[in-house]
């Protein structure tokens, strides 16, 4: 039952008591007075605090009186308990707080996130408990037993596990048929049979949940993924990124920012790997960007350590705000002399030009990779391979720093020799037994950060060779690794190698939004280019290359027609069809186009849009 403990402490850091203890000093104070200024029962705080207690977390001094010590000493944010109280926003603005947010994120949105871990891997497993009132969708009345709701539409400010629907009868519109396959529609399903199954007043109306959920993806938005634990944990369908820059989320962005910094005790707080190579060896006025940076911390940290050196921190447009307000205050000569920049960028797109026309020196990716599955992480080093400048015999190429962990196996025996990366069996080497070759729970924090990538983001920390594949597949040559002393916390330094092919590139999305978005290159015949083909999703929600015409063909409009009639009729089409891969042009031996055989109506009607193209139309 440890859960609790996470519970307890993110209670202890919410209500502000670091702060009235700090002020209390080393004689603490009762839990009546804490009561007093905090408004929740003594008895409860007590509890709560002795358990707290028990863990060393704080101290009680005597019975029912409690006093910070040096572990929760750290939690204590710099504030006086009344400036807390009254501008909870600005809590974690002092340059001590770091900690204090750290711990306040990890205890709310991914504390929570953690509970859900289960359900968004295996969404068939019916975990969630019968009688779930999922918010926005029930309202309860003075009885013991939920009732359905199925009047209002979930409100912007109300967090829903769906997008808000509307439940006028009626059919569904075009728009939102073609832009509703996300993934979220998955889960549709499970909740059906939940809800149905539940101990509910009423029937369910079905409108409630269309066959998938209507979303239209905006550069905005940025890529649809699987849903996550944190989405069902938060009834969101946004990314966490997204969620986060809501106005509603305005404390918690900025409680995010200042977390990062509190990251350096364990995450490399050492300059001595972070500046090492290349950055020495960089020419006056080298140019470093800061891929995703956030509100520029280690930027900070290199501009003071090589004031040679020229920076751009690249992040999302609110991020950046908040970067250049906490630099105008900790640091203003760098921001009125140029030298630090901050520029509103999406990694997922290619990288600006700047003024001066020359390209970076460095690409900093600190703790971004590990935000994104394999997929989506390699578009990212695909967009500075295209950025990065090659080198020369006189000339050093673009260098790209991946600060992120570097995960152990749990076993002896691994073998490095085929990696060739200066540093790389340093940090693959393990321990020796009796002991695990990762020394087990010493090095719990990276495997505690791994877990958490993936409930928040689908991501992951990676071990050294699949961090070697994922960058070798986005064209970048890892040269060498420097591991943080005492951490499993690592930068690694990669220079461009060989782009990988155009086909090779070719990797399909499974959301319309990552085909709108992100811009899947597919290939289509040019012929078939010509007559209006174009990649698009399917009647199942999978990626595929399908050809939909234009309506400048030679017949007027039948090309659409002709979509129109196969998208209908691919709705029929057996799972195991829809599932056998890409489709392309079907052989001539099957059978023809107008005779569709049982399960199989969709490979007929493609033959027939196939020929519609291939033939001239």
């Amino acid at each position: 039952m440890i859960y609790h403990l996470p519970s307890c402490l993110r209670f202890f850091e919410a209500s502000h008591i670091p702060e009235l203890l700090s002020a209390a000093g080393p004689a603490g104070l009762s839990v009546i007075e804490i009561s007093a200024s905090v408004g929740v029962d003594s008895v409860k705080i007590s509890h709560i605090l002795r358990l707290l207690a028990t863990h060393h977390i704080i101290q009680e001094c005597e019975p029912d009186i409690f006093a910070l010590n040096r572990v929760s000493a750290l939690l204590d944010s710099g504030r006086s308990f009344t400036e807390c109280q009254s501008a909870p926003e600005k809590k974690y603005d002092a340059e001590c707080a770091g900690v204090a947010a750290l711990a306040a994120l990890n205890t709310d949105e991914l504390f929570k996130a953690s509970a859900y871990f289960t359900d968004a891997l295996l969404p068939s497993r019916e975990t969630i408990p019968k009688r779930v009132a999922l918010t926005g969708l029930f309202t309860r009345s003075n009885s013991t037993e939920p009732s359905v709701s199925v009047t209002p539409t979930p409100t912007s400010s109300t967090p829903t596990l769906l997008p808000p629907v509307s439940l006028a009868p009626g059919p569904v519109s075009p728009a939102t048929q073609s832009l509703s396959r996300s993934p979220l529609a998955r889960a549709q399903p499970v909740i059906r049979r939940l809800l149905s199954r539940s101990q509910l007043s009423g029937a369910v109306d079905d409108r409630l949940f269309p066959v998938s959920p209507p979303r239209v993806p905006t550069p905005d938005t940025g890529p649809v993924l699987a849903p996550t634990a944190f989405n069902l944990s938060q009834r969101t369908a946004l990314p966490y990124w997204t969620w986060l820059e809501t106005p509603e989320n305005g404390t918690r962005l900025a409680r995010f920012a200042r977390a990062m910094a509190g990251t350096e005790g364990w995450m490399g707080a050492s300059d001595a790997e972070l500046c090492a190579f290349p950055f020495p060896e960089l020419a006056e006025g080298a140019l470093v960007v800061d891929v995703g940076g956030g509100i520029g911390s280690t930027t900070l940290r290199l501009a003071e350590r090589f004031p040679n050196l020229r920076f751009i921190v690249q992040d999302r447009e609110p991020v950046c705000r908040l970067g250049e307000d906490a630099w105008k205050i900790h640091s203003p000569g760098l921001i009125k002399s140029r030298r630090v920049c901050f520029q509103v960028h999406d990694f997922f797109k290619p990288q600006p030009m700047h003024d001066d026309g020359i390209k970076p020196a460095v690409f900093l990716l600190r703790v971004v990779c590990h935000d994104w599955p394999d997929t989506l992480a390699r578009r990212i080093l695909l967009q500075l391979r295209r950025a990065a400048d090659e080198g020369a015999p006189n000339k050093k190429p673009t260098y790209l720093v991946i600060g992120d962990h570097l995960l152990p196996y749990a076993c002896a025996g691994t073998k490095v020799s085929e990696l060739k990366v200066d540093g790389g069996a340093e940090a693959l080497q393990g321990a020796h037994w009796p002991l695990l070759a990762n020394l087990g729970a010493a090095s719990a924090n990276a495997y505690w950060m791994d877990m958490t990538m993936q409930v928040i983001f689908g991501g992951q920390e990676r071990t050294l060779p699949e961090l070697r594949l994922l960058a070798q597949s986005a064209g970048w040559r890892l040269i060498r690794v420097a591991r943080v002393e005492g951490s499993l916390f690592a930068h690694v330094v990669a220079e461009p190698g060989p782009l990988p092919s155009a086909s090779a590139l070719k990797i399909p999305t499974p959301s319309v939004a990552g085909l709108m978005t992100v811009g899947v290159e597919e290939e289509i015949p040019p012929a078939m280019v010509e007559r209006g083909a174009t990649p698009v999703m399917d009647m199942l929600g999978a990626a595929r290359t399908l050809l939909r015409a234009g309506t400048g063909g030679k017949r007027g409009n039948s090309g659409e027609r002709v979509w129109g009639w196969w998208m209908q009729r691919k709705a029929y089409a057996d799972e195991n069809d829809a599932r056998r891969g890409p489709t392309g042009l079907v052989a001539e031996k099957e059978k023809s186009a107008t005779t569709a055989s049982p399960g199989g109506q969709g490979r007929g009607l493609l033959k027939k849009v196939s020929q519609y193209f291939g033939e001239g139309g």
